[in-house]
């Protein structure tokens, strides 16, 4: 009984069944896959450096919108803070009855002890993070 079907040598569909001695055909159907792997491994290549290329864009962008975000925030933070403390002496010194020097340092003390209560706030916080991490470890 003779086939039909197309000769197969490794899963890959031959135009004619090579002779044993044909060396050459066998060279060309190797250098059609190579190519083909080749040009597919390029692609893949291409597309992996466009999608770091993307990436890259991306996270420079990002940082850079956050730090500009950042600056702008401090700027104004700062302009804010300058503007309440300079005029934070001058009403306490109206208060007073016109001494400025009393409503400076009430001024001083109040931003001292401004900034005091802000440490102590941040330092309790990373404690209570440590501990909570700490916990969080034991019961693992």
């Amino acid at each position: 009984m003779i086939s039909t079907e197309q000769p197969r040598k490794n899963g890959v569909e031959l135009d004619e069944a090579p002779e044993k001695d044909s060396g050459e055909e066998w060279f060309q159907l190797l250098s059609r896959h190579f190519a083909e792997i080749t040009g597919h491994a390029s692609r893949l290549a291409h597309l992996r450096a466009a999608r770091f290329e993307l990436k890259a864009s991306q996270t420079i962008t990002g940082v850079f919108l956050g730090l500009t975000l950042a600056v702008m925030t401090m700027v104004l933070g700062l302009a804010g803070v300058w503007l309440v403390f300079r005029g934070l002496p001058a009403t306490l010194a109206q208060l007073l009855g016109g001494r400025v020097w009393l409503a400076d340092l009430l001024s001083g003390l109040i931003l001292v002890s401004g900034v005091v209560v802000l440490v102590l706030a941040v330092q309790k916080w990373s404690e209570r993070r440590i501990l909570r991490k700490l916990e969080e470890h034991d019961e693992d």
